[in-house]
């Protein structure tokens, strides 16, 4: 027997203490959102509310933290659900595409020389040039900064760009089926009705009634709601060995999924094998940990990476998948001036319990 509750509890603890022995209950444990407060000094300067969801690997969502029926473009962290019509057709092998080159594609990365080297790379297995990139030309990240010299830093390239990646795996499905590569981002065409179907598919929404916008390196981005997002995340933890494939790859190589010294870099090793971290523009976060089987989406409605970053840690710790004493500066994170001093913090506020979730 199945049976269902939903309503308001204080945490986890609570939901479990719900159980009846005989009976298999699905608890959707509905909690307030969190809210992050950035202090310089003693004062709060600014205040970001963060929404998330919870799902499992069959789509059962588990906690929603907030409004997870907030509708919003899931940006950049979608590219392992976009990646994978190249994966499932057949493209990835026809081309030997590597298993750092999924993690590529799955990438935000800092454009650091060894990410355009071998974006480049991957161009010319598949007959093409950087001349077919449509993601417009970007200089590295502020991240890459530390750990690059000033001329790479100071010329701007497509190569360099974060979703160059991504990119190049849209034009590898495109040669795959002999489309035209100048129309690879055309919502429309060949390779992005592939991709929204995916995306769709693994969300559990209709790709006929999904809004799709643009995203800011040019590709269709689907607006789907924060739970929905949740559920595509899940669906990847279901042993399918498409699925598998991207998660082994992204697991192997999480510095091509980001960069040195990158928030999700360093979680994805940490993670060590299990699953991965993405970010995605305006302050859009996933954490998929295939052994839980489960799917995190958060959005910081602010759109405030450094607030969605210090909410989705707080996750983390709470559901026992990271320690604070592993990541002092994620678990704390501090507001620096241009010096490097600190002068304020993140605070995360209503942190969620969910200690005996997973």
């Amino acid at each position: 027997m199945l049976l269902a509750f939903v309503g308001s509890v204080a945490s986890v603890g609570t939901a479990c203490a719900l159980a009846i022995a005989g009976h298999a209950w699905l608890v959707l444990i509905e909690l307030p959102p969190m809210q992050v407060n950035v202090t310089r000094g003693t004062v709060v300067e600014t205040e970001h509310t963060v929404v998330a969801s919870i799902v499992s690997t069959n789509g059962t969502p588990l906690v929603d933290i907030g409004d997870a029926a907030r509708v919003t473009p899931v940006r950049s962290s979608a590219k392992s659900l976009q990646l994978l019509p190249m994966v499932e057709t057949g493209a990835a092998d026809a081309f030997s595409v590597t298993a750092a080159e999924i993690s590529l594609a799955s990438a935000s990365h800092n454009g650091e020389p060894a990410h355009a080297a071998a974006v480049v790379d991957w161009l010319d297995r598949i007959g093409l040039t950087t001349g077919a990139l449509q993601c417009g030309p970007s200089r590295p990240m502020p991240w890459a900064w530390p750990h690059v010299d000033a001329d790479w830093i100071g010329h701007a390239h497509p190569t360099k760009h974060d979703c160059s990646g991504k990119h190049v795996g849209f034009l590898t499905l495109s040669q795959y089926l002999d489309a035209d590569p100048a129309d690879y981002l055309n919502p429309d065409g060949q390779v992005q009705k592939l991709v929204l179907a995916a995306v769709a598919d693994r969300c559990g929404v209709d790709a006929t009634t999904m809004s799709v916008g643009t995203d800011g390196c040019g590709a269709p981005v689907p607006a789907i709601t924060v739970r929905e997002f949740a559920t595509g995340m899940a669906k990847l933890t279901d042993r399918d060995p498409i699925h598998d494939r991207v998660i082994d790859s992204i697991s192997a190589h999480p510095w091509f999924l980001a960069g040195t010294s990158r928030f999700d870099t360093r979680l994805t090793e940490h993670l060590a094998g299990t699953g991965f971290s993405k970010i995605g523009a305006d302050g859009v976060r996933i954490i998929v940990s295939r052994p839980h089987g489960i799917g995190i989406a958060m959005k910081a409605v602010t759109g405030s990476h450094p607030a969605c970053a210090a909410a989705m840690f707080s996750v983390l710790e709470s559901l026992g998948l990271v320690a604070a004493d592993d990541f002092p500066d994620l678990a704390s994170p501090p507001v620096k001036n241009n010096a490097g001093l600190r002068v304020g913090e993140l605070i995360v506020q209503h942190a969620p319990d969910l200690a005996g979730l997973i």
